[in-house]
């Protein structure tokens, strides 16, 4: 669920690498907002079994798409809080 070549470096249990590697801000701002309008179209249109259906991908955590949204929006939330407070402790103005 990554764009082609993201994985590694933004996969889970990566260690950082040089800076230069990475997209640079307004590239990941544009595909984050392409992932989130896929987002909304989805859940727009989907019903209430569709969201009580297991995920697209097994999970043992994850039995329901229903769940899998809930955990997005709080793992979401998690990081949101976190670049906040990071921005605050850097002496930078709010985003949020």
């Amino acid at each position: 669920m990554y764009e082609d070549g993201w994985e590694e470096l933004f996969g889970m249990g990566i260690d950082p690498r040089d800076p230069s590697n990475y997209p640079d801000v307004e590239t990941c701002r544009v595909v984050l907002d392409a992932r989130l309008r896929d987002l909304k179209s989805y859940l727009e249109t989907a019903s209430e079994a569709d969201l009580d259906s297991p995920p697209c991908v097994s999970s043992e955590f994850f039995k329901t798409k229903a769940a899998v949204l809930v955990q997005l929006s709080h793992h979401e939330a998690h990081h949101t809080g976190a670049l906040s407070l990071v921005r605050r402790l850097l002496g930078e103005e709010r985003i949020v």
